[in-house]
């Protein structure tokens, strides 16, 4: 009896984990979708270029998390890699979005500052 009872408890806890992390998977498809729309209408984008810069800062933002959690790096060295993610990330958006779209998408404090000349 003790073993049925473990053996329903346990099931009922792998479908509920299941059904969880399928959840999460639609929510997630949800967001990317919410993200691509928000790209095209505030951006007057089509899908193709919104999903060029969706993938240009889902990038950005991998790579920032990756020099975030390095404890190897000091300060100095983290602010340089921030910086040449920022440079980086920055240069191909300005290769794909015009003027007035650039404006909207990059940030005024990553404007001010003079990039440094890379090809990207």
């Amino acid at each position: 009896m003790k073993q049925l009872f473990i053996t329903i408890c346990l099931s009922i806890g792998l479908m509920s984990g299941s059904l969880w992390a399928s959840a999460q998977e639609k929510d997630s498809l949800a967001t990317a979708k919410r993200q691509l729309d928000h790209y095209r209408k505030s951006l007057g984008l089509d899908a193709a270029k919104a999903a060029q810069l969706n993938g240009i800062q889902n990038q950005y933002k991998k790579e920032l998390n990756r020099v975030m959690a390095d404890t190897t790096l000091d300060l100095s060295a983290r602010k340089e890699k921030i910086r040449d993610l920022m440079d980086r990330k920055n240069g191909q958006l300005k290769k794909l979005l015009n003027t007035a779209q650039q404006q909207k998408m990059i940030p005024p404090s990553e404007r001010l500052l003079a990039p440094t000349p890379k090809d990207y």
